[in-house]
């Protein structure tokens, strides 16, 4: 969680925070683009009544550029990825889980689709 805190009270935001160290020579494609083959970011909260998304995943910092490949403005990220992605929390729980989800390429053009699952225990006070 953002600034080092496993305590909220029911009815805050959380913001969950990720950051990836990416191998030399590849890259991961971020958020915030659309209309274009690479698959973007994204995190899929596992369904409870305790927390939902309040907001899309955010990239922190990415780079943008036309990607001559896939012909269409992309945003990535290479040597360290951050994102955001902000919790509403709805009632009492110990913990907030689910998969984050990206796409990792190469600089031979080798893309792998990338599941990271995620549990995060947190205390909810109300």
């Amino acid at each position: 969680l953002k600034n080092n805190t496993t305590d909220v009270k029911v009815g805050e935001e959380a913001t969950l925070v990720f950051t990836a160290t990416i191998p030399e020579g590849s890259l991961i494609y971020a958020t915030g683009y659309t209309d274009c083959p690479p698959i973007a970011a994204v995190v899929r909260l596992d369904s409870s009544s305790s927390y939902t998304a309040s907001s899309d995943l955010v990239s922190i910092h990415p780079e943008t550029y036309t990607d001559d490949i896939f012909e269409c403005d992309v945003a990535i990220f290479k040597e360290t990825a951050t994102f955001e992605q902000k919790v509403k929390i709805m009632e009492k729980s110990d913990r907030i889980s689910g998969v984050l989800e990206y796409q990792i390429c190469t600089k031979d053009v080798y893309c792998v689709l990338f599941n990271y699952p995620f549990k995060l225990d947190v205390t909810v006070n109300l």
